[in-house]
């Protein structure tokens, strides 16, 4: 396993309704009340200690069993592979822990490699992802363990029928809705698969659409943002979500966020003098101390460089009162360095300097200064 921990990213499209899917070695019956996943691990490997059959191999789960120090990857009590000794040790840290369920598959791109051959031949380094099933009540500890050998659950691409997911690593907010559980997941093209006179039954693709979508639909965001009028600077039409993007980054330049949005809950109930909480850290202070800072995460193409041209475009006169301020401020003084009213752009390469001139030149009108 690498040193560092790996992330799947959050799929946003539709996925494939046809891909082949990896099926268990055993029926859900046998797993008991190990009725959760946990999440899965990404990134390891297996060796195979058999040839077999690439249909075998791209459709089938299999069960981690402990196998002295390693780890081995069964299809019907029949060892086919053996983890590294890396990610076998972290795995013995469940020794003395709760009780876990552990199914490993190839990954759909690797399965995708192996279908121009037949066979795959004994000491074949294989991808694997392990999905870690348990019981619910166990999910804390669980986490715990995995988190201090580095290891961090992501989300998994195959859940087991009538299983629920619920991932001990991520982050959950007081009054916004839980992650969804997978309770009705996607159905799979093929139910059974019969190999080698064995019935696998199936773990199927879990509905990240859904989660993600149920996660946006309970943001407040939209409620309070309004769609600001676009400065005179700027020559290009956005859209309603530039708009609100615009007014997101105009609220905490200047501090005048809504109470809906704000880290900071004013608190007149516990003690005798008010006082604002932080809500995650529960920090107490006499004044709101909001991070003057965002991120606009938006996909590639919804126009962030346009947001952030008409954001500064707008803030033009407030840097000018800002620096005809300091320096009224400051005039007995001497100074050491000029107030200055220009917006500084950051990017990571040369030609992203260029893209950031060629987007300037391309939506605001003509004397924009521009150093770089």
């Amino acid at each position: 396993m690498s040193g560092t921990p790996q992330k799947r990213a959050w799929p946003f499209g539709d996925r494939e309704e046809n891909s082949t899917t990896p099926t268990s070695a055993r029926s859900l019956e046998q797993v008991g009340d190990k009725n959760t996943c946990f999440g899965t691990i990404l990134g390891e490997k297996a060796r195979l200690i058999q040839s077999m059959e690439t249909q075998v191999l791209s459709s089938q789960s299999f069960t981690v069993v402990r196998e002295g120090e390693f780890f081995s990857l069964e299809i019907a009590t029949h060892k086919v592979a053996r983890l590294t000794k890396g990610i076998s040790r972290k795995l013995h840290d469940f020794d003395n822990g709760p009780q876990v369920r552990l199914l490993a598959y190839v990954p759909k791109k690797d399965r995708n490699d192996l279908m121009g051959t037949r066979n795959v031949r004994t000491s074949t380094l294989l991808s694997v992802e392990i999905n870690v099933y348990g019981t619910r009540g166990d999910a804390k500890e669980i986490g715990t363990i995995l988190s201090k050998s580095g290891i961090f659950l992501q989300r998994p691409d195959y859940v087991l029928e009538n299983t629920e997911y619920y991932n001990p690593h991520l982050f959950r907010l007081d009054g916004f809705a839980e992650q969804v559980p997978i309770e009705t997941p996607l159905s799979s093209t093929e139910d059974e698969v019969e190999t080698q006179g064995h019935a696998w039954s199936g773990e199927v693709q879990a509905d990240d659409t859904a989660v993600v979508n149920s996660i946006l639909d309970s943001l407040s965001h939209h409620a309070c943002l309004r769609d600001i009028p676009v400065d005179r600077r700027i020559k290009s039409t956005l859209l309603p979500h530039q708009k609100e993007a615009i007014d997101f980054i105009s609220e905490r330049e200047t501090g005048t966020i809504p109470s809906e949005l704000s880290l900071w809950k004013y608190n007149d109930i516990d003690a005798d003098d008010p006082f604002y909480q932080h809500v995650f850290t529960k920090a107490k202070s006499p004044k709101q101390q909001e991070a003057e800072g965002g991120i606009i995460a938006d996909e590639m193409g919804l126009g962030k460089s346009l947001v952030i041209l008409t954001t500064i475009a707008g803030s033009l006169d407030r840097a000018m009162t800002f620096v005809a301020s300091e320096n009224q401020s400051l005039s007995t003084q001497q100074l050491a360095k000029a107030p200055s009213a220009a917006t500084l752009i950051l990017a990571p390469s040369s030609l992203l300097i260029d893209n950031w001139l060629n987007e300037i030149r391309k939506y605001a009108f003509a004397r924009s200064n521009v150093f770089w």
